[in-house]
């Protein structure tokens, strides 16, 4: 029996499994009109998604990289609400101080496609951005 084809097929899908688990940070400042004549558009709008692949939906095969946005990493649980939400703050006081309005999480699971046997799963988290002197509840005169 011919073990290369099995050999071949398992390295591909070794690789294509090194290559999916990613973490994506995406910000955007374009906003709509003032509301009632007052500005009440945040600063920036910022979505965190990371995803990863399980073996059995517990063991981590490969699942994107909170250190490296858009880089992965092999064999570490990084597809958590706490990593998405470090990201985000993050990114967030790169402008300087800040206050998170509207945070929103969605968890997705999907292994319909492996049987059970490989799973992937993402976590999207995303918020307003305002400055901490210009928030909803206080907005400009």
């Amino acid at each position: 029996m011919n073990s290369r084809p099995f050999a071949v097929a398992a390295l591909a899908a070794a690789v294509a499994l090194a290559a999916a688990g990613c973490a994506n940070v995406q910000t955007t400042n374009r906003f709509g009109a003032a509301v009632g004549g007052k500005e009440l558009s945040p600063r920036d709008s910022i979505v965190v998604e990371n995803s990863g692949f399980y073996l059995f939906g517990v063991v981590p095969l490969v699942s994107g990289s909170i250190v490296n946005p858009g880089g992965s990493t092999l064999f570490n649980n990084t597809v958590t609400l706490e990593n998405n939400l470090r990201l985000l703050e993050a990114e967030a006081a790169k402008k300087g101080p800040f206050v998170l309005d509207g945070i929103s999480s969605v968890e997705d699971s999907s292994s319909a496609w492996s049987i059970g046997i490989v799973s992937r799963k993402t976590v999207t988290t995303s918020a307003s951005v305002y400055d901490a002197d210009r928030t909803p509840s206080s907005p400009a005169p």
